[in-house]
């Protein structure tokens, strides 16, 4: 289904894309415990069964920056940017206000590929998507004397795509074993309680040194859209 879809019956005249649009900041929310829970490492074959090796395993971290939006106060952004954001205290403490993630820099790691991308809660889309590949040097220095100019630039836009479709696709399949949880009867009982025990536990645990993290490398500003 289209995001302009207009299908408007029920739930007082709203898109079908307007009801389900709190699906994105959740699976955000969601995915930033998961990847704690499982160690930041995932068999690929588990979330897209169609991948060719069944052993393949991906890494996955939390990137520098984080945006989330209060439940409270919808036009108000916290944007915090630093590192360790996977085990950051600002983040807990935010999250245990009520606020979701409303935008997500990830770090996939696959074989010799490492994607760096941002994703937003609103429709999914992916932003700022880098991608760095490691060639030994004999095939880059084969690939300097067989390669012209307009080769070697073809050649980069077919492996940008493919890397492309590489993340749509380790996402895609991400959003639905979250799909999946969440429609499961457990899903209070075991996925939002453990997060809550996360935030509870992390807090514990940051608290009493949060007054020397002001000084760290992390900033966190807020943005009220008018």
């Amino acid at each position: 289904m289209r995001a302009d879809d207009q299908d408007s019956d029920g739930f007082h005249g709203k898109t079908s894309h307007q009801r389900l649009s709190f699906l994105g900041p959740e699976f955000l929310t969601w995915l930033y415990f998961h990847i704690d829970q499982v160690g930041g490492e995932i068999l690929i074959s588990k979330i897209l069964p169609k991948w060719p090796s069944r052993e393949q395993i991906m890494r996955i971290a939390v990137g520098k920056r984080i945006n989330l939006r209060p439940l409270t106060a919808p036009e108000m952004r916290v944007s915090i940017v630093g590192t360790a954001l996977d085990d950051s205290g600002e983040v807990l403490q935010a999250i245990r206000a009520g606020a979701y993630i409303d935008s997500l820099s990830l770090d996939f790691v696959i074989g010799e590929r490492l994607h760096h991308v941002i994703i937003q809660a609103v429709d999914g889309a992916i932003s700022n998507a880098k991608t760095e590949q490691s060639f030994s040097v004999t095939d880059t220095m084969e690939d300097d004397e067989n390669l012209s100019m307009q080769e070697t630039t073809a050649e980069s836009i077919l492996l940008r795509m493919s890397n492309l479709d590489e993340i749509e696709d380790l996402l895609d399949g991400l959003f639905i074993q979250f799909l999946n949880r969440r429609l499961a009867h457990v899903f209070l009982s075991q996925d939002i309680f453990s997060m809550r025990q996360t935030v509870a536990d992390g807090l514990v645990a940051k608290l009493p040194g949060m007054a020397k993290a002001a000084g760290s490398q992390m900033s966190v500003d807020e943005e009220v859209s008018t």
